[in-house]
């Protein structure tokens, strides 16, 4: 399999944190986030140029924490090439994103259905 990773150079990270509800949310709760979050996570991060180490920060709390996996999941991330979409993540976690502007914005209702 071919790499697509092609990093985005310039960002504002507190922007992107403050606007993003499913972004908080992992930061907030990472002692406790399940397994498919951390990684919707990491696929949105791991498309920032120089993201390991605040990847690795982020993920640092949860007891499982692991280097080796992390690296594992960032490395799967950047291979597949691009970010789970915004509109995935809100369906697939409703309860976090159900209040987020941009989620709202797509066209979908509180439940994360269209």
């Amino acid at each position: 399999m071919q790499c697509k990773y092609k990093p985005i150079k310039t960002y504002n990270l507190e922007r992107i944190f403050s606007n993003c509800k499913f972004l908080q949310y992992c930061k907030d709760s990472a002692e406790t986030l399940s397994e498919n979050m951390w990684f919707s996570m990491i696929s949105l991060l791991a498309q920032l140029k120089d993201s390991e180490i605040l990847i690795h920060e982020l993920s640092a709390p949860h007891p499982k924490y692991s280097v080796k996996e992390t690296e594992y999941k960032i490395k799967r991330a950047k291979l597949f090439g691009k970010p789970q979409s915004c509109s995935y993540i809100s369906k697939q976690y409703p309860f976090v994103c159900k209040e987020c502007r941009y989620s709202r914005e797509k066209g979908e209702n509180n439940d994360g259905q269209k």
